[in-house]
């Protein structure tokens, strides 16, 4: 897959096929129109259903890549080691722009949360706690501040 600084060529978006695409469902990307591009694109959404997906050997769980110029995409799939295959190829004028939307059909139950998912709530609150015990502190500084003020202005107009 072709790489590199170039706005031609580069990886533009990534998305995992979400549990259950394999049951249903359809991958998009936007092709947007860019004219004097060397990619000019054609303003139009592009799509690649469940069934040709699982024809070209993707499954629930599998990253996808897209790249910019002519919306390329490959699959990549870990286990013990990685695999990476291309998948498909937009039109050759495609400008592949924003972000690879993969939705399911039927969205399948993912599992359990990840362990620190638990301790969501916890944190915010946290946060927040922080938030405003940083707030107060900062008002007290300022109250400070304008106290010293006033008893310096005093002493200057008291001279």
């Amino acid at each position: 897959m072709p790489s590199g600084g170039s706005c031609h060529i580069g990886v533009e978006s990534v998305g995992f096929v979400p549990p259950g695409f394999g049951a249903g469902g359809t991958a998009y990307f936007a092709d947007r129109a860019t004219p004097g591009n060397l990619h000019p694109g054609t303003d139009t959404l592009l799509q690649l259903d469940a069934a040709g997906l699982a024809a070209a050997g993707i499954r629930d769980g599998d990253l996808l890549a897209a790249t910019e110029g002519g919306a390329r995409t490959i699959a990549v799939r870990c286990a013990a080691s990685c695999a990476v295959s291309e998948i498909a190829a937009g039109p050759g004028p495609a400008h592949g722009e924003g972000h690879l939307m993969i939705v399911a059909d039927h969205p399948a139950f993912a599992g359990a949360p990840l362990p620190e998912a638990g301790d969501l709530g916890a944190a915010a609150r946290a946060q927040a706690l922080l938030t405003r015990l940083g707030a107060g502190a900062l008002a007290v500084l300022l109250l400070a501040a304008l106290v010293g003020l006033g008893f310096w202005l005093r002493r200057r107009l008291a001279r």
